[in-house]
């Protein structure tokens, strides 16, 4: 899930199946799409960094999770959380 070019095309072929097909079991097993429970997992294991150590560097720490974009990352931290990454810290201190 760190990987940076982990996509559901790249999946279904490691699975040898069908984009389509692996997509909707993905979905049917965990109520969300595989992108959405992609970043979820990302997104979670950025929160649990920054709350074991809020001095962290943020950028690094999303780099580490498959982000490769800080756009897109700042994006879906505050997709999941409803707030920016620095928010976050500033209101656990």
């Amino acid at each position: 899930w760190r990987e940076p070019n982990l996509n559901l095309n790249f999946l279904s072929e490691l699975l040898e199946s069908n984009r389509t097909y692996v997509g909707e079991a993905f979905k049917q097993n965990t109520g969300m799409t595989f992108v959405e429970y992609l970043n979820k997992r990302r997104i979670d294991y950025v929160i649990a960094g920054i709350k074991d150590n809020p001095n962290i560097d943020i950028h690094e720490l999303l780099n580490h999770v498959g982000y490769r974009q800080r756009s897109t990352a700042w994006r879906n931290f505050q997709k999941f959380t409803g707030m920016t990454p620095t928010k976050f810290v500033d209101n656990l201190k």
